[in-house]
C-alpha cells in the first residue's frame, strides 16, 4: 500500500537553488541589513544584503578567473563560518556543482573524495589547508595549489589563492532554470554518504531535489503548526548552529530552510556542552537543531540551572534515534521539548516531522507532502498499515543517483521510482512513521555515518550511555589458530587494530566500542553479514537485554 502525506500537496517552483532560496528570504522579510549569519567566535556578521552581493562576486570570479563552466565540480572543505553560505550559493549561481567535505577528514579521507568527485577548485580554511597540503605532499591528490582558495589573506611562501582573489565584479552568465525538466536534470550538490559497501558514495542531488525538499518540508511544518494552533506571529528568529553545513542535515536545515525563512543564524565555531548552553543564554537563542548525544549531555549536566535557557522555544533533533528516557528528561529540564524527524542524504535530508499535533512517543512524525512512502517485506511485497518492513520513498526529493555508480543506483531505486532506505519501520493508521531497525550495514556515531565493510571483520553499533549515541565496535577473525587461542596475543592484536583504525580515520569512525575476536563472522546464504546476531552476542556478553 502506498501512503501519501496527511498534508495537502504543494506546488514546487521550477527554479535554481540560489534564485529560490534568496528570493524566498526577501519575500519573508529579509532586508539588506537583516543579519543572516553571526560567527560567535570570530565576532563577524554577514547580512542578507551582503550574502546576495558576495555570492554574485564569487560566481563571477569562478567563471571569469578560474574558468569554471556549467557542471564543473567545486568543493567546500571548511568548518562552519559566515563565508560558507555565500561560497555555496556562488558555486551554484556559476552553474557549477557544489561538493561538501567534512572538516573532520584526514588527508587520506579527503583524497578519496577529491579523486572521486574530481573537483576543479576547493574552498577551505587555513586549518583545513594543512590537511590538503599533507594530501598533496603524500602524492594522494593532483589538484594544483592555485586552484585552492583559502578564506583570509594569503601567507608568504604559500601557493594557494586568497579568498579575495575569487571576488569579481565582472559580468557573468548566471545559471537560470525555467522548467521542471531542467531543474530535475541539473545537478547541484554532491554530498557523500556511507552505505553498505566500503567507501563513501557521492549522492548527486539536483536543483529540483533540494527545492522540492525544502518546499515540502516547510509546507508540512506550516500545516502541523496550524493543526497545533500555533499562530504565525510566534515564529522564532534566532537559531544556534552547531550542525556541520557539510552534512545534509545542516545544509538542508540552515543553508536552505532557515535562509529561505530569513532567520538569523548564530554559528558556534567549536562545540562543547557548556559553550552551547552559554550561547543560548547569552544571545537569547530561540531555536536550535541537535543530535541525540547533545540531549544526553543536557540531561546529565551537573550545573544546568546556572544557564538561563528561558528563551529557547524550539529544539529539533535528527541524524539518529533518541531514547524515550532522554526525550522525557530533556522535556523536564528545558522549556522546549525536542521535536524528532527522520531523513537521509539520498532524499535531501529530513522528510518527516513530529510536532505537538498528535504526538506519539517513538514516532519520527508525519512525512512531507509530494512524497509517497511504502513498506515492503524481504521479498518486495507491499505491506499495509502497522506492518513492519523496509521503508521506501518516492517523490521529487529522491536523489539523481550515486556519482559514477549506476549499478548501485539501480540497486536502491526500483523500477517504480521508490528509493529503498534500508531502514525498517512501519506507518500507523494516523500516518505516524516509526523506525524500528536498520538493515543497512552501517551505524551512526553522533549523527555521522560509519562504513562497516572492514576486511575480515564486521562492525556493529553499540549503545554508549555516556556519549548518548552509538559507537563503532569491531568483531575480527584472526588469521591463525595460534593468534586465536593465545589470549594475550589476541588482546594485543585487537589493540593494534583499534590503533591502526584510529590513526587513519576521522574521530567519528574510530572503534570507540573496542575490538573483540570471533571465530567466524555469521552470514546468511547470500553472504550478507548477520549483524543482529553479532549484536545479540554482544548484549548477551554484557548481560544486557534486547
Amino acid at each position: 500500500m502506498i501512503f501519501k502525506s496527511i498534508a495537502p500537496p504543494v506546488e514546487i517552483p521550477t527554479v535554481d537553488i540560489p534564485t529560490y532560496f534568496l528570493s524566498a528570504a526577501k519575500a519573508n522579510g529579509a532586508k539588506l541589513d537583516t543579519k543572516a549569519f553571526i560567527d560567535i567566535g570570530a565576532q563577524a556578521t554577514l547580512t542578507y544584503g551582503q550574502l546576495d552581493y558576495m555570492h554574485n562576486r564569487i560566481a563571477s570570479g569562478l567563471v571569469n578567473d578560474f574558468g569554471i563552466s556549467k557542471g564543473d565540480i567545486v568543493m567546500i572543505f571548511a568548518t562552519n563560518c559566515i563565508l560558507y553560505a555565500p561560497t555555496y550559493y556562488g558555486i551554484l549561481a556559476a552553474g557549477a556543482v557544489c561538493c561538501t567535505a567534512s572538516s573532520a577528514f584526514n588527508a587520506s579521507e579527503l583524497a578519496y573524495q577529491l579523486n572521486d568527485c574530481k573537483a576543479k577548485v576547493v574552498f577551505t580554511t587555513k586549518q583545513q589547508w594543512l590537511v590538503i597540503s599533507q594530501a598533496m605532499d603524500q602524492g594522494l591528490v593532483d589538484i594544483q595549489p592555485h586552484n585552492i582558495i583559502v578564506y583570509g589573506e594569503s601567507l608568504p611562501g604559500y601557493l594557494y589563492r586568497s579568498f579575495r582573489s575569487v571576488l569579481s565584479d565582472k559580468p557573468y552568465r548566471r545559471l537560470s532554470i525555467k522548467t521542471k525538466d531542467e531543474a530535475a536534470s541539473t545537478p547541484a550538490l554532491i554530498v557523500y554518504s556511507s552505505g553498505t559497501t566500503g567507501q563513501p558514495k557521492g549522492v548527486v542531488l539536483s536543483h529540483l531535489n533540494m527545492v522540492s525538499g525544502s518546499t515540502s518540508l516547510n509546507s508540512l511544518a506550516a500545516f502541523l503548526a496550524l493543526k497545533s494552533g500555533i499562530k504565525p506571529g510566534s515564529a522564532v528568529q534566532r537559531y544556534l548552529v552547531i550542525s556541520p553545513y557539510a552534512h545534509i542535515f545542516g545544509l538542508a536545515t540552515f543553508l536552505h530552510n532557515h535562509v529561505a525563512n530569513a532567520k538569523t543564524q548564530y554559528i558556534l565555531p567549536q562545540y562543547s556542552i557548556d559553550a552551547f548552553l552559554q550561547a543560548i543564554a547569552r544571545f537569547k537563542i530561540q531555536a536550535t537543531t541537535v543530535v541525540p548525544s547533545i540531549l544526553t549531555q543536557i540531561v546529565k549536566h551537573p550545573n544546568l540551572s546556572k544557564y538561563d535557557l528561558s528563551s529557547l522555544q524550539y529544539m529539533a533533533c535528527g541524524a539518529a534515534s533518541v531514547t524515550k528516557d532522554t526525550l522525557e528528561g530533556v522535556s523536564r529540564l528545558l522549556p522546549a521539548s525536542p521535536s524528532q524527524g527522520y531523513g537521509l542524504t539520498e532524499v535531501c535530508g529530513g522528510f518527516t516531522l513530529m510536532s505537538s499535533y498528535l504526538p506519539i512517543a517513538g514516532s519520527v512524525g508525519f512525512h512531507a507532502p509530494n512524497c509517497e512512502v511504502r513498506f515492503v517485506d524481504e521479498n518486495g511485497n507491499e505491506l499495509g498499515a502497522d506492518q513492519e518492513g523496509e521503508l521506501c520513498v518516492r517523490g521529487d526529493r529522491v536523489m539523481m543517483g550515486y556519482l559514477n555508480l549506476p549499478e548501485e543506483t539501480a540497486r536502491v531505486i526500483d523500477g517504480y521510482g521508490f528509493f529503498h532506505t534500508g531502514d525498517i519501520g512501519y506507518i500507523n493508521e494516523t500516518g505516524h512513521i516509526f523506525i524500528t531497525d536498520r538493515i543497512k550495514e552501517l551505524i551512526k556515531y553522533k549523527g555521522q555515518q560509519v562504513s562497516t565493510a572492514v576486511k575480515d571483520a564486521a562492525v556493529i553499533g553499540i549503545d554508549d550511555p555516556q556519549r548518548g549515541t552509538e559507537v563503532p565496535m569491531a568483531y575480527v577473525v584472526l588469521d591463525d589458530i595460534a593468534n586465536r587461542t593465545d589470549r594475550g596475543r589476541a588482546a594485543m592484536l585487537c589493540m593494534e587494530v583499534q590503533a591502526f583504525v584510529a590513526a587513519r580515520v576521522a574521530g567519528h569512525k574510530q572503534l570507540r566500542g573496542g575490538v573483540t575476536t570471533i571465530n567466524a563472522i555469521p552470514r546468511n546464504a547470500s553472504g550478507k553479514i548477520l549483524r543482529r546476531e553479532l549484536k545479540t552476542r554482544y548484549l548477551a556478553r554484557t548481560n544486557a537485554k534486547l
